[in-house]
């Protein structure tokens, strides 16, 4: 069975972090949650950036927001769904991301 969180909290304004029910913690920047963003539009964003296709503006509004000072993405939210995962609501709006607890426990334990 898989570790679920028990916390999940801000850490600074540019990081979440996430304690484990075994007792471990982890942090995860949120550009790292963005770019690992598991829903059907950003995995076909990632498709064809590896087939070095040319992206097309809807999906680079999704990565920053129109007008936004930084690159970095802003997460507003966090609501978990059932008991296997999370969904990120971001400041531009996109929230169809749902994290299962294993992706985050992936991304929490890469470094840098």
């Amino acid at each position: 069975m898989e570790l679920a969180p028990v916390e999940i909290k801000p850490v600074g304004d540019r990081a979440m972090g996430i304690v484990w029910e075994d007792g471990s913690e982890g942090v995860v920047t949120f550009t790292a949650l963005r770019l690992a963003c598991p829903c059907a539009t950003c995995e076909d964003m990632r498709k064809e950036a590896a087939k070095s296709k040319p992206i097309d503006d809807r999906f680079q509004l999704r990565l920053t927001p129109p007008g936004a000072p930084s690159a970095d993405p802003i997460l507003v939210r966090a609501d978990w769904v059932g008991n296997y995962a999370v969904r990120l609501v971001w400041e531009d709006g996109h929230d169809t991301g749902i994290y299962k607890f294993d992706l985050l426990r992936e991304l929490c334990l890469k470094k840098g």
